[in-house]
């Protein structure tokens, strides 16, 4: 396999986007930046937590000015490098763009328990969900709001995993496949989601499983999936134990599902409903963590 381009990896909180980029940064012999590490350097030049460093970052635009522009000019190096960062996706528009994913309760159990520094502190893993979700609202914003870009829309992205149940080379070994391709188009990504993280959008799922064998396709609202057709594939891929299975991405957040409804109106709706419950007592959202 050639080395590929620069390689920018994105990834929610907990997502282990820092263990893959230096793995794969290993893997082809590459150098590695991490955009969050200039981050927390200005954090503790600052005497603050990682979270009001975003916080002072969307009232004073240099902290981000700063890191980003770092981020442009490595990208017009000739020797490729793997970008640990949310947003090299956009500052170096000529890479290879991943987006890692994860369940929100698996993300603050591995926060809790992987992380203690001088910027970043969890008191329990509840603790870790609410600033980890603070984190996430407050870059959502100063992204949209200094680049009118939401980092965390799957569409910007090449190649998007759900790392709520794999390790490390297992989320190598689907980037290094794709990795061999042409970059799917990014309207449409590559998409690989944990199979017991993909809710049915009926409450018949249990007939429906009986028959049929089409590909998964699903409708996303961060942080959650429901299929739209083809359940009977994330099921057979539970009964296997499998931690991924390939889906592809139909419609997302504010997008149209029809009926003047949105990707995000659809399953908030569905989530409401009473089977939803029975359906998680059964397959379960949360699955084992591997990854480190």
């Amino acid at each position: 396999m050639n080395r590929p381009p620069h390689v920018a990896v994105s990834g929610e909180l907990g997502s282990g986007k820092s263990s893959v980029a230096r793995r794969l940064a290993e893997h082809f012999s590459l150098r590695m930046v991490s955009t969050g590490d200039i981050q927390r350097s200005i954090a503790r030049s600052l005497n603050l937590s990682t979270l009001e460093t975003n916080w002072l970052a969307e009232r004073d635009h240099v902290i981000d000015s700063k890191v980003d522009q770092v981020t442009r000019d490595l990208g017009t190096e000739p020797e490729p490098i793997v970008f640990d960062s949310r947003m090299a996706w956009y500052m170096v528009p000529n890479s290879y763009k991943i987006h890692l994913l994860v369940d929100p309760l698996i993300a603050a159990k591995r926060l809790h328990s992987t992380r203690s520094s001088p910027t970043e502190q969890y008191e329990s893993a509840s603790h870790a969900r609410e600033l980890a979700e603070e984190r996430y609202r407050s870059e959502q914003r100063r992204f949209l709001t200094t680049y009118g870009v939401d980092v965390f829309r799957l569409r910007n992205y090449h190649l998007v995993i759900d790392s709520s149940g794999a390790d490390v080379e297992q989320v190598l070994e689907v980037i290094l496949r794709h990795l061999d391709h042409e970059p799917a188009a990014e309207s449409r990504p590559n998409l690989y989601v944990h199979p017991r993280r993909i809710m049915p959008d009926r409450p018949t799922w249990r007939q429906d499983a009986s028959s049929g064998s089409s590909a998964v396709k699903v409708c996303y609202s961060r942080p959650t999936f429901c299929s739209v057709e083809g359940h009977r594939a994330a099921l057979d891929a539970v009964a296997r134990e499998e931690t991924l299975v390939e889906a592809e991405l139909i419609v997302e957040g504010s997008e149209p599902v029809g009926s003047g409804l949105t990707a995000t109106d659809h399953i908030n709706q569905l989530t409401r409903e009473p089977w939803v419950e029975l359906w998680r007592e059964q397959y379960g959202l949360e699955c084992s963590s591997a990854l480190h």
